[in-house]
């Protein structure tokens, strides 16, 4: 092989590389912002309303 050669198959494979990279990076960048997003439906503790539950009260 020529040494002009081995710098193209390595130029090729660092662009495959990065291609490769932005592809995944993108992808869960998606699949992040989606769970990001809260679910209305699912009440939250900071929501809850006020008691005075309190678990390791002695009586």
């Amino acid at each position: 092989m020529d040494k002009s050669n081995i710098i193209f198959i390595a130029i090729a494979f660092a662009a495959f590389g990065a291609f490769l990279y932005k592809k995944f990076v993108k992808k869960d960048q998606d699949k992040s912002s989606q769970r990001k997003t809260p679910d209305s439906s699912i009440p939250s503790p900071a929501s809850s309303k006020d008691d005075d539950y309190e678990p390791y009260m002695k009586k």
